[in-house]
This record gives C-alpha cells, structure tokens and sequence, in this order.
C-alpha cells in the first residue's frame, strides 16, 4: 500500500515542546510512503521523538498522537498534550495512493513497489 503525508495545519504553540516538534515534523510533509513499514517505522519515529520531548520538558503536558482511521482511504492525526486534545500543536494526514501514474517506462515503477522503495 503506498500513502501520501501532508501536513494540513500547524497551529500557534505556546511552549519550546511544541515548537520542537513543529520544527522537526515539517521536513515530512509531502512524504510518500511506498508500503505498510515504512509507515511503521515513520510512526514509531513519532513517538520516540515525542517520548524525547516529554522527557527534555517535563513540566508541560505530555504530547500525544493518538493513531486512528478515519476513512478506507484517508487517516488523520493530531498532535496535541495529553488530556488537552483542544491545544492542537500539528495535524495531518495520510491518504492512501490509488494510483501510480508514470509516463514512458511503467516497468520501473512497478520494480520500484516490488523492492519496497529501494531503487
């Protein structure tokens, strides 16, 4: 299964966690996972820097992103601090790709989902 990453809001923090996290998340936007582990290893990613976080500041609320489906085809998540699902830092979604399209040479494409993503 291959999915798409976009951030759809980032929202005005208010502590360094936040902002932190804001800042290191942004480099994902517009990411293209090509199956099902390598959205594993995106999300457990997640939550070792958020667990990081929690641990350098902790005085604030605990953040959070709680992993649920919205649709068959689109998930969407939000980071927020635990027990405070109102103060939303980011939210964003995963869209599954329904179709590849690839000019001239199919083949590649093809060979490329085949490997998981290694070229």
């Amino acid at each position: 299964m291959t999915a798409f990453l976009y951030i759809r809001r980032s929202f005005s923090v208010t502590n360094k966690k936040g902002k932190e996290f804001q800042i290191w998340f942004q480099q994902f936007n517009h990411t293209l996972f090509l199956n099902e582990v390598s959205m594993d290893a995106f999300f457990a990613e997640v939550e070792r820097v958020i667990h990081q976080l929690n641990e350098k500041y902790p005085r604030s609320a605990k953040l959070c992103c709680p992993r649920f489906r919205n649709s068959s085809k689109v998930d969407c998540f939000h980071v927020y601090p635990e027990d405070h699902p109102e103060k939303v830092v980011t939210e964003f979604m995963i869209r599954r790709v329904s179709v590849l399209y690839g000019y001239g040479e199919p083949t590649e494409v093809k060979v490329l989902m085949e490997k998981g993503g290694e070229a």
